[in-house]
């Protein structure tokens, strides 16, 4: 995974983060097959909101 992938990823994840709840990011969480990507997603899911 690139950098500009992981700074795509990581802003289409903030984004669910408000609009979804818990258990629907779970849910598109284990639909990712990339473990690298799964994790950067589960990381970014569990940091608290500054």
């Amino acid at each position: 995974m690139t950098l500009q992938e992981k700074s795509t990823l990581e802003k289409k994840i903030k984004e669910w983060k408000k609009d979804l709840t818990p258990e629907d990011l779970k849910s598109v969480i284990n639909q990712i097959e990339d473990p690298v990507t799964k994790l950067i997603a589960n990381k970014l899911l569990l940091e608290k909101e500054n």
